[in-house]
């Protein structure tokens, strides 16, 4: 966990060496500086994967990916509400995927957003 809260939230999952970054609410600099202070590299993350497009989940989305040259996993309603470096991979509610060594499924959630999803993430 690198932050959860109303300042930011992002996660870290990792699995035989593989991770993703779930939601990146903070400034690419201070995710970086938060996965260091746990002896992550953010080199090592395989994607980043958005809950909705609230800053205080996506606020450092964009920068992040690119700079670390990652692809972007989120709904349609999140994807068009957020400007990335190029275009995102679609999660749709129900519909697992499977992302490195993860298979994730978003299920729709209650929220004040566009299409905002909880997710499920398992090892494949």
């Amino acid at each position: 966990m690198l932050g959860s809260g109303s300042r930011g939230n992002a996660v870290v999952v990792e699995c035989a060496g593989r991770r993703l970054l779930l939601d990146a609410g903070f400034s690419c600099r201070e995710l970086e500086r938060r996965m260091s202070r746990v002896g992550l590299d953010p080199d090592g993350v395989d994607a980043l994967i958005l809950t909705h497009e609230h800053g205080d989940h996506c606020r450092g989305a964009e920068r992040f990916a690119r700079v670390h040259d990652l692809p972007v996993w989120a709904t349609r309603g999140t994807l068009d509400a957020v400007d990335l470096p190029r275009p995102g991979q679609r999660l749709i509610s129900g519909r697992p995927v499977e992302i490195g060594a993860f298979e994730v499924e978003a299920f729709s959630i209650p929220h004040d957003a566009r299409e905002p999803v909880g997710l499920v993430v398992t090892t494949s």
